[in-house]
């Protein structure tokens, strides 16, 4: 491809890309436009070598154009009369101007459109466009403008594209507001959650100042991060989720808070898990607007599942500490709240290598979010992951 040759292929991409950005313009039009800049324009600029010039030409009566036609779509005014106006300019300039000895384009030289302004403006002093205008557009007994203003010239086209956009937003809110309204009336308030955490918990639930600190710390490092700070639903965390299940193209991260997990321990136990859970989200959100996060926490380790018939963080720590919860070391406060993720899959009894693989990752989290020392948790790394007997001991009910 010669130089001419890329000049003029650069030529067409740009004015391409020009007439995308525009308004839709009569086919008629933009071949007319590209006509007059290719076969005289490009004469012109041939020998200058230089294919800003043409780039140039292509803005300046790219953005001619959007005026233009803005006013007559606006006022009526003669297209003809334009182009006409484009052409007399090009055939009176004097190929001459602007070039130096050897033939280039001389340094700052730029194209000057033609008085385009001037053929509107003398259309609007003439009085044809009288007729053209609306009555409804001008308040009554307003005289007609003597000059097209630009902003009024392009109003219309910055009218309809705005439009095109206010439309399909307009439709999805109503379409997230009909389902938001659908979901807040056929989902569970949530009045009713500490009667449903006692039954499941059989009368034994938790109260907020029995959920020793450590263990709530080490539920929150792993299953969590930000639970004292968003309201029942964490954007970031299910977005994180999205990417790592597409990426991996497996359903490996669940991204529900504590108070979702809640919401589904208790109100959709047998449902299914991909069709309640966007029911779950909203049940979470009015969770939150009534309890605070303390008593979350409580009722969430209430009826946590924690492996083998085992419902609550109280009869999983008999269970497998033979401990009270206030009871937990730092190394089982966590291994318990690694556990109830997959209960089967991290239980001590059948996978202590994974259990404690699982256990020092929270105590990992615990120290990268602060809430345990580096040199406290490289202490509970060291304890056994299994220490009392298993089920549940009188001693520690």
């Amino acid at each position: 491809m010669n130089q001419e040759q890329q000049m003029v292929h650069q030529f067409h991409e740009r004015f391409g890309l020009l007439m995308n950005t525009r308004p839709s313009l009569p086919g008629v039009a933009v071949h007319r436009l590209r006509t007059l800049l290719i076969e005289e324009e490009l004469a012109e600029f041939r020998n200058a070598g230089e294919a800003e010039d043409l780039v140039g030409v292509a803005d300046a009566l790219g953005d001619l154009l959007y005026v233009v036609y803005g006013a007559a779509a606006e006022y009526g005014i003669d297209l003809e009369s334009v182009f006409a106006e484009i052409h007399r300019a090009n055939m009176t300039k004097d190929p001459r101007a602007g070039c130096r000895a050897d033939g280039k384009v001389a340094k700052g030289a730029a194209y000057q459109p033609p008085d385009v302004r001037g053929v509107v403006e003398s259309q609007f002093a003439s009085g044809r466009l009288v007729a053209a205008v609306p009555a409804w557009k001008r308040a009554p007994g307003a005289p007609m403008p003597s000059r097209p203003s630009e902003v009024v010239l392009v109003r219309r086209w910055r009218r309809g594209r705005l439009g095109l956009l206010l439309v399909p937003a307009a439709l999805l809110l109503l379409a997230v507001l009909a389902a938001a309204g659908y979901l807040g009336l056929a989902t569970p308030s949530g009045a009713d959650l500490p009667q449903r955490v006692s039954t499941i918990a059989s009368g034994r639930e938790l109260r907020p100042d029995q959920v020793p600190p450590l263990l709530a710390q080490a539920v929150v490092a792993v299953e969590d991060e930000r639970f004292f700070i968003h309201h029942g639903l964490d954007t970031i965390g299910t977005a994180r989720a999205v990417w790592h299940d597409v990426s991996g193209l497996c359903a490996c991260e669940g991204g529900s808070t504590i108070t979702q997990q809640l919401a589904k321990n208790v109100y959709y136990q047998s449902d299914d898990r991909v069709a309640r859970k966007i029911p779950g989200m909203a049940v979470a959100l009015k969770i939150e607007l009534r309890f605070d996060k303390a008593t979350i926490m409580a009722d969430y380790l209430s009826v946590v599942p924690t492996g083998y018939n085992l419902v609550g963080a109280r009869e999983a720590a008999c269970a497998y500490f033979d401990r009270t919860l206030p009871e937990l070391s730092a190394g089982q406060a966590a291994e318990l709240a690694g556990m109830l993720a997959a209960p089967s899959i991290y239980d001590p009894r059948i996978n202590p290598d994974l259990a404690r693989s699982r256990r020092d990752h929270v105590l990992g989290r615990m120290v990268e979010v602060g809430y345990l020392s580096p040199a406290r948790a490289a202490a509970a790394r060291q304890e056994p992951v299994l220490t009392g007997g298993v089920g549940h001991s009188p001693n520690c009910g």
